[in-house]
């Protein structure tokens, strides 16, 4: 299988004000597709969300924009990675809004502490993806 790779707006790759440095936002290998992480910056600045409700929310918007490019929609995700700077106080945040974007079979999940993140983010997310319909 070959991977293919679709341009994702607001995380273009040579984009000098994209988040992450070089990688793809995503990539789709058959009827997989693999999203980079993301944080809570608005499309296309280094700017974060000021509260981590707004910072979650952007981060489900820029999932679902790379997994959209690439034929998926939020309820194909099957694991996601979550990275918390402060898990106690962020969890609660970061699960309210994921049963609202993800209302029915919640996927496999990994939440990790860590120290930092990229602009001093609350927290990143990493998704995968199967595609299980003809797109």
């Amino acid at each position: 299988m070959k991977k293919v790779i679709h341009p994702v707006p607001g995380n273009l790759l040579h984009d000098p004000n994209r988040v992450g440095g070089w990688h793809h936002a995503a990539i789709r290998v058959g009827d997989l597709v693999f999203v980079s992480g993301m944080v809570g910056a608005y499309p296309g600045t280094k700017t974060l969300a000021p509260t981590v409700e707004e910072q979650v929310r952007l981060i489900f918007q820029h999932i679902k924009a790379a997994l959209e490019a690439h034929g998926a929609t939020l309820d194909d995700i099957v694991q996601t990675n979550l990275y918390f700077t402060d898990r106690k106080a962020q969890w609660p945040i970061y699960e309210r809004i994921r049963r609202e974007m993800l209302p029915k079979d919640p996927p496999t999940s990994t939440g990790v502490g860590v120290t930092e993140l990229d602009l001093g983010a609350a927290m990143e997310v990493t998704a995968v993806a199967a595609i299980t319909r003809d797109n």
